[in-house]
């Protein structure tokens, strides 16, 4: 007799930070933290389905500090953003093989910076998003080795044309999902990438 299979779903929530607040100053920051849910459903034993969605807010340095360093100014606070950040894919397995299809969506929105003498430092010209494409096709050589290939492809574009570029990865690489309660890969391959302006 065949078991009857009934769809299960899963769902995480998670969030870690950097929070720190100066009680003088009365100001808080949030210098890198990110919150996020993954939700997956395993539609069919062989079949599951993943979707990720998450909000990071942090703090880089500005690009145009090199170029502050013949004069007087200088850069007194870093450069904060938001970034959102969603993904989606689904695996299918035939056998011992399997494949997959995937993607992903990134966009950054950047916050003008000051220097020590008070100007404006605009780094609106940063703010952009990073698209992805991607697949994998793999194989179970054993219970708990498979092997797999993985190409991706990127678009990103941001307000600054002159930033944009696209290129792409292909790695190939032994992975387990059983090693006690780890999983991992180890893998190699190429990737390049070209941009619109030289």
């Amino acid at each position: 007799l065949g078991e009857a299979h009934r769809d299960a779903m899963a769902h995480l929530l998670y969030g870690v930070g950097d929070v720190r607040y100066y009680p003088t100053l009365g100001r808080v920051d949030l210098v890198d933290t990110t919150a996020g849910m993954v939700h997956v459903w395993e539609i069919q034993r062989d079949l599951i389905f993943r979707v990720q969605a998450q909000g990071t807010r942090g703090q880089e340095y500005s690009g145009f500090a090199a170029n502050l360093l013949p004069t007087n100014a200088f850069l007194t606070t870093p450069v904060n953003f938001t970034r959102g950040y969603g993904s989606t894919s689904i695996q299918k397995e035939f056998g011992n093989f399997f494949t997959a299809i995937g993607g992903s969506y990134t966009h950054t929105v950047y916050e003008d910076a000051q220097d020590n003498l008070g100007n404006t430092i605009d780094e609106e010209f940063r703010n952009g998003n990073v698209t992805t494409a991607n697949g994998r096709i793999g194989y179970h050589i054993s219970p708990i080795i498979y092997t797999y290939v993985e190409p991706t492809y990127n678009w990103q574009r941001y307000a600054a044309s002159n930033l944009n570029s696209e290129g792409y990865r292909v790695v190939a690489g032994l992975g387990s999902g059983r090693i006690g309660l780890f999983n991992g890969a180890s893998y190699a391959g190429y990737a390049t990438q070209q941009f619109g302006d030289p």
